[in-house]
């Protein structure tokens, strides 16, 4: 990074921090800004938009240095992929995983002054929630027009884009699938359902002499089709909490990003695709399956026999090399409890070590198989091929009615998501695991 950028950042952060603090002084006194406070508040806005276009020329400029000096590579942020995977990864459309990738997807696109706003801390999540509530800003204009604009069908309002980081943070890491690797896949307003080519099997290819005909073999492709479905819950906040705390914006993104994640993962994992309910990965056609007889068998039976069948069925059908195993808390630990005949850990083998293993509450330990009652599953694989498609961002819905008489606010927050799995083989279920 150059000099001269280290420098405009350095001034950007600066501004935003004076910003940040006077937005907390007049929240914190429940009052608007005064006139003079305004006048230079919005100066300070003005600045860091004229950085922050700066910053961006800079970058540009280094960028387009690098790429004159060299091939792409690591360092030019295409990570040293292939033109053709290049073009592939562009063909299938964005993909998020964290609040980063959300920013690089979307920055550019975003109004600067409700960039600027949430940099200042005059915009974010707890600020947008209190709006929704009718409640009381420090700056009302801008709230007005963030509410104006981003309604949704529902009669609720949609977390703006440039607070959507904020939410994806606490919710990719609450989320089995996006931890191993599955994406969300945000698509524009339109059509209610959108398709995607999936594929069974890949082509072989042959030797042929001079002049011989080529062998055919085509791919097996099918089509995927992603309708979106409601996903809704409502909750509740007495007004002065919702006025007075300090720590909103982590706790509301923490409540709202967790208890969607939960139901994801539960319907991308064992999601049995009747409406309203998703299509997950044990429903999903193609999926390699490994079983465990008739009644199951015993975790400390099996040990790691499971996991290398799943692995080398994947392999077996020319897909990737697993990155992760999901699983229930109670197979995590029983797996970390393995030991040998002399009572010490066993050791996975070295096939297994890179696989990382993650726990899920959305696999439950009462399943039944044959006679046995207490069985689990555990999700093997690439997860890269797995991804949650997001028809709209996540609305906030004020139900004004609902506790009033209490003194609390309620509020009903609403996705709408469907799961897809576009390349079934690279993925594995164990069934019938015992304790």
């Amino acid at each position: 990074m150059s000099k001269r950028l280290n420098e405009l950042k350095g001034e950007l952060n600066e501004t935003v921090a004076l910003m940040r603090t006077m937005h907390n002084k007049a929240e914190r006194e429940n009052r608007g800004f005064s006139a003079e406070e305004q006048q230079h508040f919005d100066g300070m806005k003005a600045k860091t938009q004229e950085l922050r276009l700066r910053i961006e020329r800079e970058e540009e400029f280094a960028q387009d240095q690098l790429r004159n000096a060299r091939p792409l590579g690591p360092g030019d942020g295409y990570s040293g992929i292939s033109p053709l995977a290049l073009a592939q990864r562009r063909l299938n459309g964005p993909e998020v995983r964290s609040g980063k990738d959300w920013t690089e997807l979307f920055e550019r696109t975003e109004d600067s002054e409700l960039r600027s706003a949430r940099d200042s801390g005059e915009l974010s999540l707890g600020s947008f929630v209190r709006a929704v509530a009718g409640m009381r800003s420090p700056n009302p204009e801008l709230m007005q027009r963030v509410l104006a604009v981003g309604t949704d069908s529902a009669g609720g309002f949609m977390v703006p884009s440039v607070v959507m980081p904020q939410l994806l943070d606490a919710l990719a890491p609450a989320s089995s699938l996006i931890t191993a690797g599955a994406s969300i896949i945000p698509l524009d307003m339109g059509a209610k359902d959108a398709n995607w080519a999936a594929v069974d099997t890949l082509p072989t290819a042959a030797w042929r002499n001079e002049n011989a005909a080529v062998a055919e073999s085509d791919p097996v492709f099918r089509q995927v089709k992603a309708t979106p479905r409601s996903l809704a819950f409502f909750f509740r906040l007495s007004r002065e909490l919702l006025m007075d705390v300090q720590n909103l914006e982590g706790q509301l993104a923490a409540v709202i990003g967790q208890a969607f994640a939960a139901a994801l993962d539960a319907a991308g994992l064992r999601g049995s695709g009747t409406a309203p309910t998703p299509r997950g990965i044990l429903s999903t056609v193609g999926v390699q399956a490994v079983a465990n007889g008739t009644n199951g068998a015993s975790q400390a039976t099996v040990r790691w026999a499971n996991l290398m069948t799943a692995m080398q069925q994947i392999l077996a059908a020319n897909g990737p090399l697993p990155t992760a195993a999901i699983m229930s808390p109670r197979s995590l630990v029983g797996y970390g409890s393995l030991a040998d005949t002399t009572n010490q850990p066993l050791q996975r083998p070295q096939p297994l070590q890179p696989l990382q293993f993650i726990a899920t509450s959305a696999i439950p330990n009462n399943l039944t198989v044959g006679t046995s009652t207490d069985c689990t599953e555990v999700y093997v694989g690439n997860f890269r091929s797995v991804g949650f498609v997001m028809r709209e961002r996540p609305s906030i819905q004020l139900l004004s009615e609902r506790y009033a008489e209490v003194g609390q606010v309620a509020f009903l927050a609403h996705v709408r998501a469907d799961v897809i799995v576009t390349y079934p083989t690279t993925l594995a279920v164990v069934t019938g695991l015992r304790p």
